[in-house]
């Protein structure tokens, strides 16, 4: 894992990493329910947070 981990450094996948306070792209994505989940529709109905997780190994 540390491997992968130093290779994902090394590539400069974090030169584009959002910070704290930094607005987020508009996006669309489907969810595991299935309809597209917006962003621009969730932001309708207050602040939103985001997290990411690796899905699998």
């Amino acid at each position: 894992m540390s491997d992968g981990t130093e290779a994902l450094r090394s590539s400069g996948i974090l030169d584009g990493i959002l910070e704290v306070d930094d607005r987020a792209p508009l996006f669309a994505r489907p969810s595991v329910a299935g309809p597209t989940v917006r962003l621009k529709t969730l932001l309708k109905r207050g602040p939103v947070v985001l997290s990411f997780f690796r899905g699998r190994w």
